[in-house]
């Protein structure tokens, strides 16, 4: 990349010793920005701003499709969150949105192979939907029969083998071919987000009660990743919609993440069209005060998770639970929040 070196990058970049953790779709967006915008923060943010219309184009009718009302679509494309996030901070999760709703929308067409290039698209932008390729393969296990095959796409589904040839081969082609652009350095990638994973944490009471309990924090990394599992094979496993199963892996994801960064939300978020959830619109106005921490960064030059903060942004959201859950007389209707 020395090419691209210049008076302003990387000499900006918060940790310039790391290598990337973007993988190859990220990348060559990052190059078209580049191309058409030098290194102007603005230009990437403009095409930010196209994937955030180009994911609203996709909410809006697999919102129909799954009979919601418009108000959701408000709550995604109106959300400050999003806006926030995606215009003003430029994260690039909204790549990953698009390409993710674009497959889902596809998927719902029943057009499987060009679902399964979005999909890989969607984790070739950022790592996170990998964790739903067993959910995808559960839901054609589950729709052998004629019945269930209707109710995925319209029509009989040609059997268990040829769809998951029709989704997955393309899929992992296209992850193949991307990588191979990048295969001398596609191990680094690979590195760095082994040492994000077991390393880094923030705004996470969960993961700090347990780094509280086990004192070191590799060890609490692995607990948490642990419990993960075991909650993301109790939803793969139990009969649910594969809407709703979508919906609660991503949100296992990022409530058991030891790193809780407001833009993480956004998946969530775009998620509102296939599951509807009042406890994530709640939480993305509230986990702007995890902001706090930055603030004080900036003051201080010290990072320090703040359990104020945390209870701020969690104690809402437990309250709402314990509403719902007295609401359903001890039964708590996840359907229903």
């Amino acid at each position: 990349l020395n090419p691209y070196h210049s008076d302003t990058l990387p000499r900006l970049v918060n940790f310039p010793e790391i290598k990337t953790i973007y993988p190859p779709v990220a990348q060559l967006v990052f190059r078209l920005s580049y191309t058409l915008f030098g290194e102007s923060v603005t230009g990437m943010k403009f095409l930010f701003l196209l994937a955030a219309l180009g994911s609203i184009c996709f909410f809006y009718p697999i919102l129909k499709e799954k009979g919601g009302e418009a108000r959701w679509l408000l709550l995604f494309a109106w959300n400050p969150l999003v806006i926030m996030e995606t215009a003003v901070n430029g994260h690039l999760d909204i790549l990953m949105v698009f390409f993710l709703l674009m497959s889902l929308w596809l998927f719902y067409k029943n057009k499987l192979a060009f679902s399964g290039i979005a999909l890989a698209c969607a984790i070739l932008s950022k790592l996170i939907p990998v964790i739903l390729l067993p959910v995808f393969f559960f839901f054609f296990l589950a729709a052998k029969n004629a019945k269930d095959a209707k109710a995925a796409g319209g029509r009989d589904l040609k059997g268990f083998f040829s769809v998951n040839l029709a989704f997955f081969m393309p899929l992992f082609f296209t992850i193949a071919a991307f990588y191979a652009i990048y295969f001398e350095s596609a191990q680094n990638m690979f590195l760095t987000a082994i040492n994000y994973s077991s390393k880094w944490f923030f705004n996470n009471p969960l993961f700090m009660a347990i780094l509280g309990i086990v004192g070191k924090n590799q060890t609490a990394h692995l607990v948490s990743f642990s419990l993960f599992i075991v909650v993301y094979l109790v939803i793969l496993t139990r009969p649910m919609p594969f809407e709703k199963k979508t919906f609660y892996v991503i949100a296992a994801f990022v409530l058991m993440n030891p790193t809780i960064h407001p833009w993480y939300l956004i998946i969530l978020l775009a998620l509102l069209c296939v599951h509807r959830s009042t406890l994530v619109v709640l939480w993305s106005g509230l986990v702007v005060v995890s902001y706090i921490v930055v603030y004080q960064f900036k003051l201080t030059g010290t990072w320090k998770d703040s359990w104020l903060v945390m209870i701020l942004e969690y104690l809402p959201l437990v309250v709402l639970l314990i509403i719902y859950f007295v609401r359903n007389r001890g039964s708590f209707k996840v359907q229903q929040n």
